[in-house]
Parts: C-alpha cells; sequence; structure tokens
C-alpha cells in the first residue's frame, strides 16, 4: 500500500472529524436499566477502500464499504503504521464466534514502538476475542463505534498515552460457553486517557467481568459516561494508579460494586454521579490516599460508600440513600480516620458528624445524625439518639472521655463501636438491635462501662477484644442470632482483662450466652444465663469467677470450663440440657454452695486436678438458707439425685461424701432434709420454730405436720413460706420433710 505524501493533511481532518457533531450522552436519574442513544459521526472523505483481512502498513485514510461476516482464526484489521484514520462508516466486523482463537477485530501494536495519530471511527465490531486490541499506541482516537458480544474485552488498551474514546458503545463482552468473565474496556499502564460519552453495557458472566477496568494507569478521565449490567463491577481500579477523575457518570445495576478502588490509588476524585443499585458497594475504596468524593447520589445499593484502610479523603455533598449500610468507614490505626467529612454529606436525608480532634462537643436530639464518628476526641457526650443503616451506628476512635446515653443504634454492621485506644468511656441506657455484626463492640481500649443497656436480634451482644476494665451492669444480651458457624452469642469476650459482669442476663441467644476466651479473671456475678441454644457460658480462660447466679435451661450445657483455677460459688445450676458443668483438663477448680439439679450435673473429660467440691464447714447462708456452708446440693429433675434421696446429718449435710463422676469428692453436699436437733444452735431452725406452730400452742409437734398436711388437702394457697425442700411447691414432700424435723 503506497504511503501518503501528506500526513499533516491527515491530521487536519482527524481534528475536524474530532469537533464535528459528536453527540453527548446526556446525565441525570438514568435508572440501571436505561441508556442514551449515541448519535454516530458521518463522513465522507475519501480513501483507500479495505479488503478483509488487512494489515495497514502506511499513513493514510482507510474505509470499510461493506460488512464483513465470518472472518477466520485472523485478526479483521492490523495497524503497524502512524497517521492512519479508519473510517467504518458504520459497517460490520463479524468474528466466527464458534472459534476459540486470540483474534482481534482490530489490532494495532507497536512491538515496543508506540505508533501515532491513529483513529478509529464509526466501526461495529462484534465476534472476536478482543474487539480492539491497542498495545504501545500514542495519540489516538476511539470515537463512534459498537463493540458487541465479543469474548475477552471489548476495547483494550496497554502501553497507551493520550487516547480518547468517545462516543462509543461497548456491550456484552461473554467468553465461550461455561467461561466467566468478560471486560468492556480494559485500561493498562497507560497515561492520560479520556473516556467521553462512553456506554459500556452487559459485560462479563458468572459474576465475573467488568464494564470498565483500570490497572497501573495515570490520569484516567472518565466523564457523562455510564457503566451497567455488568456481572462484575461498573469501574474495577487497582494497582498504583493515580490522578483518575470520575464525573457525571452513571455506574448502576452492576453483579457486584459499582466503583471498586483497589490498593495503591491516589488522587482519586468521583464526582456528580450516580452509583445505584449495585449489588455489592456503590464506591468501594480500599488503601487510596488523597481523594476527592463530591456531589454523588449513591443510593439502592448493599453498601452506598464504604473507605478501608484509607487516608486523606474528603467527602462533601454526597447524598447516600437507601443501602442497607449507608457509610462504612473502617482502618487499622487512627491515622485512616483523618477523613474531612462534613455536615454536607446526608445519609438517608440526615446528616453524618465525623467528628475529628474535638473536644466538648455535646449532640443532641435536635442534631439529628445518621451516625457519628469522632477520631480524636475528647469530652464528647451524645445523648437522646437514633442512628441507623451505617458501618457504625456510633464509632469512638482514640477518644478520650464520652459519655453515650438514651441512644438506640439498629441496622448498622456494628451498633456501638469503641476502639483504637479510646478510654473512660461509658455507655448508659441504650440499646441496641439488628445490628450485622455486634451491638456494642469494644477493641483495644480502657475502662469502658456499660449500664442499663440492651442487645437484642445481632449477631454478638457484646463484642470484648483485647481491652481491659471492663464493668457491665444491668444489661442484657436477648436472642442474637444468626449463622450457627459465626457463632451468634450474647457475650463474646476474648483477649480482655478485668471484666466484670453484673446484675445482667444472657437469654435465648442461637450459641452461648456467655463465651470467655483469653480473658483471666473475668467475673459474673448475681447474673441470669438461660435458654442458650449451645452453652450457657463457656469458659477457655484462667481465673474465672461466677458467684451467685443462675444458670439454667441451656442447650447443650450449663457451664463449660476450659480454663485453670474457676470458682463457682453460690449459683443455681439447673435444667440445663447435657450436663450442668462440663470440666475439660483444668487444675485447682473450687466449687461450693452450688445447687446442681439436671439430668447429668457433670461431666468431666481429660486430666483434672486439685478439683475442690467443698470449703472446710463454717457457718454462713448456704444455697438452701441454711446456716452452715459446705459443699453443693445433688439434686435431679425427677428428684433422685444424691442430695434428694440422702441421709442428713443435724446440719443439713449429707451423712456421706459424693464424688461428682470420678473427679473429687464433696465432703458436705448439701442434703435436702434438715433434721432439727433442740440441742443444736442453728440459727435457722429456731427462727422457724414459731412460724411453723400452726397451732399456737407454743409447741412445735405432730400436730403441727397434720394442720400443714390437712391446708394442702383443702387447695389453701397461702402457706408458700412452708416450702421446707426448697423446690418451689408446697406439697406432700414438704411434709415429710417437716415431720423428719420434729422427729
Amino acid at each position: 500500500m503506497p504511503s501518503h505524501p501528506y500526513p499533516q493533511f491527515f491530521k487536519v481532518v482527524i481534528f475536524i472529524l474530532i469537533i464535528s457533531g459528536i453527540s453527548m450522552i446526556t446525565h441525570g436519574e438514568v435508572s440501571g436499566n436505561q441508556v442514551n442513544t449515541v448519535v454516530k459521526t458521518e463522513s465522507n472523505q475519501s480513501g483507500t477502500t479495505l479488503s478483509i483481512p488487512s494489515v495497514i502498513t502506511a499513513p493514510g485514510v482507510y474505509i470499510l464499504t461493506t460488512d464483513y461476516t465470518g472472518i477466520g482464526g485472523s485478526d479483521a484489521i492490523t495497524i503497524q503504521s502512524d497517521d492512519v484514520l479508519l473510517l467504518g462508516r458504520d459497517h460490520l466486523l463479524q468474528g466466527n464466534t464458534s472459534g476459540s482463537y486470540q483474534n482481534a477485530g482490530i489490532r494495532i501494536s507497536g512491538g515496543g514502538t508506540s505508533h501515532k495519530n491513529i483513529t478509529i471511527s464509526s466501526v461495529e465490531i462484534s465476534g472476536f476475542n478482543s474487539g480492539v486490541l491497542m498495545e504501545d499506541i500514542k495519540d489516538a482516537q476511539i470515537q463512534d463505534c459498537s463493540v458487541h458480544n465479543n469474548r475477552h474485552a471489548g476495547i483494550s488498551v496497554t502501553n497507551g498515552t493520550d487516547l480518547n474514546l468517545t462516543s462509543s458503545v461497548i456491550s456484552s463482552t461473554h467468553p465461550v460457553a461455561g467461561g466467566t468473565g468478560g471486560n468492556g474496556l480494559i485500561i493498562s499502564n497507560s497515561d492520560n486517557i479520556t473516556i467521553h460519552s462512553v456506554q459500556v453495557i452487559g459485560t462479563g458472566t458468572g459474576g465475573a467481568g467488568s464494564g470498565i477496568q483500570i490497572s497501573h494507569s495515570s490520569g484516567i478521565r472518565i466523564n457523562e459516561s455510564a457503566s451497567v449490567i455488568n456481572a462484575g463491577s461498573g469501574i474495577s481500579i487497582d494497582g498504583n494508579n493515580s490522578e483518575l477523575v470520575i464525573s457525571n457518570a452513571n455506574i448502576s445495576a452492576n453483579g457486584e460494586n459499582g466503583i471498586a478502588i483497589g490498593a495503591g490509588c491516589s488522587g482519586l476524585e468521583i464526582s456528580e454521579s450516580r452509583i445505584s443499585k449495585n449489588t455489592l458497594t456503590g464506591i468501594e475504596v480500599i488503601s487510596g490516599t488523597r481523594g476527592l468524593i463530591y456531589a454523588n447520589v449513591i443510593d439502592n445499593n448493599q453498601v452506598g460508600l464504604s473507605l478501608s484502610e484509607s487516608e486523606h479523603f474528603q467527602l462533601k455533598k454526597n447524598h447516600l440513600r437507601n443501602n442497607k449500610i449507608n457509610l462504612d468507614v473502617t482502618g487499622s490505626s487512627p491515622d485512616q480516620y483523618q477523613h474531612q467529612i462534613d455536615t454536607s454529606n446526608l445519609a438517608d436525608n440526615r446528616p453524618i458528624w465525623y467528628l475529628t480532634n474535638s473536644s466538648g462537643v455535646q449532640i443532641g436530639s435536635h442534631e439529628n445524625p445518621s451516625c457519628i464518628y469522632a477520631v480524636h476526641c475528647t469530652g464528647l457526650s451524645i445523648t437522646d439518639q437514633i442512628v441507623t443503616n451505617n458501618g457504625a451506628g456510633i464509632f469512638l476512635i482514640d477518644t478520650d472521655s464520652a459519655t453515650i446515653q438514651r441512644v438506640s443504634s439498629l441496622d448498622n454492621t456494628f451498633g456501638i463501636r469503641i476502639g483504637y485506644g479510646s478510654r473512660n468511656i461509658s455507655i448508659i441506657n441504650s440499646s441496641t438491635e439488628t445490628n450485622l455484626i455486634a451491638g456494642y463492640t469494644v477493641s483495644g481500649s480502657d475502662n469502658i462501662t456499660f449500664k442499663s443497656c440492651a442487645a437484642q436480634n445481632n449477631l454478638i451482644g457484646y463484642f470484648l477484644t483485647s481491652t481491659s476494665t471492663v464493668l457491665v451492669e444491668s444489661c442484657n444480651a436477648y436472642k442474637q442470632q444468626g449463622l450457627r458457624r459465626r457463632g451468634p452469642s450474647g457475650f463474646l469476650i476474648s483477649d480482655c482483662t478485668n471484666v466484670s459482669i453484673i446484675n445482667s442476663s444472657a437469654r435465648e441467644n442461637q450459641f452461648d450466652g456467655i463465651y470467655l476466651k483469653n480473658s483471666p479473671d473475668t467475673r459474673i456475678i448475681n447474673s441470669i444465663v438461660s435458654a442458650n441454644d449451645i452453652a450457657g457460658v463457656a469458659v477457655l480462660s484462667e481465673r474465672f469467677t461466677m458467684v451467685n447466679s443462675t444458670v439454667s435451661s441451656n442447650g447443650v450445657g450449663g457451664i463449660l470450663i476450659y480454663g485453670n483455677s474457676s470458682i463457682l460459688q453460690g449459683n443455681q445450676i439447673i435444667k440445663n440440657n447435657g450436663r450442668g458443668l462440663l470440666i475439660d483438663s483444668v487444675i485447682a477448680s473450687r466449687i461450693w454452695n452450688n445447687i446442681f439439679n439436671n439430668s447429668r450435673n457433670v461431666e468431666t473429660s481429660g486430666d483434672n486436678q486439685m478439683t475442690q467440691w467443698n470449703i472446710t464447714l463454717q457457718s454462713g447462708t448456704g444455697i438452701t438458707n441454711r446456716v452452715w456452708v459446705g459443699g453443693n446440693y445433688w439434686g435431679a429433675p425427677n428428684k433422685s439425685g444424691y442430695s434428694d434421696t440422702c441421709n442428713p446429718d443435724t446440719k443439713g449435710f449429707c451423712n456421706s461424701p459424693y464424688q461428682p463422676e470420678s473427679n473429687g469428692t464433696d465432703f458436705y453436699p448439701i442434703s435436702r432434709i434438715l433434721i432439727v436437733n433442740n440441742s443444736s444452735s442453728m440459727s435457722q431452725t429456731s427462727s422457724h420454730m414459731s412460724n411453723n406452730d400452726l397451732d399456737q400452742n407454743g409447741r412445735v409437734n405432730l400436730q403441727d405436720v397434720i394442720i400443714l398436711m390437712n391446708l394442702i388437702g383443702s387447695g389453701n394457697t397461702n402457706i408458700s413460706s412452708y416450702d421446707f425442700n426448697h423446690d418451689s411447691r408446697v406439697n406432700l414432700e414438704d411434709v415429710i420433710v417437716f415431720f423428719h424435723q420434729i422427729s
């Protein structure tokens, strides 16, 4: 093919084509299923007519004058020259879709040397592995083209510089049958690329394949364009990219994320765009730096906007709405929370409060925030709020001396979250419900107090990790639920020290009521742990203490201990399925003055050493209201337990020791029956004598037993004080106990 003597003339022709009659995609409230029409440029330019396949090796104007279909395994058009204008005049290049070869509709490859000043205009390309494949190219244009139904990529650019892609449609990139993936537009290792008025539609398959995929590139500008209904992400960016700008775009209805920004991206700007109805996240940024996200509408995604492991982002005038989670900001250090996010950003039409380095701020009901983040703050007060549908309802990062009071946190990832060195925090009279991971989360912090708080229907009620000095008082964790393998529990406490749970409850959770791991010196006092599906309390920690609490009706077991030096004292461990107490390979447990009343009270496994089942006999208030304290009550639901049937002594203990399983001996098991000895100095017996003198004759004798029996037989309900065997009922068994007392 002859070389042209006037390359400068063709530069002028190219310039005229670029500026003449190219329509723009209008931007507005466009749904994920709507795409605007592209009007293509016409040209009457004459030039060399191409036959197919062709290899262009000289500058010039080249024209398609007819459609070409069924093109075989070779590339349809190969360009190996600078200063080329290819005019398709809307003609079709149709590849043989049944082949599996790696061909291209149009291939531009410099073999390491950049070709320059190339324009491709008004070509329809379909049925190839790549519609347009460009490598080592500079100062190029693709305009008014339709690229559809190719396998690997609609358009692929590698090592390109100064490329303009305008007024084109890329659609339906699908691999061969059974494959996954397929991308609309691929840009890699390129610089200064402008994508204007381009629509990428319906690419990918099998949950993979992005509309636009960018890697290791800089200066990419995407404006007034759309990427919709793709199997993967609308725009996927990863690998050390910089100065990327997306503006006035429609990124909607994609199978994964709308815009996914991977590690190594800096100088990102996303503005005045609609990011809607994507299956996962509208805008996801991972490990990005120095970004601006401005005046976007981000709606109806699973997550609206996520900043993860990123630094120094600025958010202004964004509207996040109807996302399951609107805003989610996470990081591995406080520095990754140093963003500028002002209250012009709205989540479901409520302002986002994002405080940094603030002191003495008070947030009351009149502010009505959607969520509150506080980074490096002091003296913060948050009262009377309902916070919903964000990564955290309230998140304190490296914050000192804060009070959260009368807050309800619903439908967030974390209800109330405290971390990264926060300290001296009080949460009072607050509730968390239906949060995705946890109602309350505390990590890496110190001196945290919960008072009169509730957690319901979260995955975890109270999630405490790597924290010291935590007080939970008068709180409850009720019906946490989720996938069983994720362990939905009332309290999950891991790697903490000095945790106290007092006057609280953990009930009807789908896994454990309280789960402790590597958290020595945890105390549970005066609390109720009941009706949890697995364990009431699971202990994988040293020096656990549980006092004066009730552990009942749990599915697999009441208390499971896998840690040394535990103390159980004054508890009712009753009606649990499986076993009341499981001890596995532990040393130096001390267990006394408890009521065991389960089908199987104790199960031991492994090598348990130095377990003590009683203390030295001493006066005091026993678990069954006796005036002596020694061992435990060993009952059974059918009243056949050792304590139910043993022969009593005068102090209310069984005459013989008891061995729970094969693990040690309880030398003072408590008897159900107390024998009254007139010479005994037991204060309980003397204090009850006058109450038991039913006929008021100054003596307690057989006549009083007969009166009690008659009262029971008559159905008298005002006799609850005569529950001598302490089973919460008054019946003939109490008559028998009463008889033994006076015999």
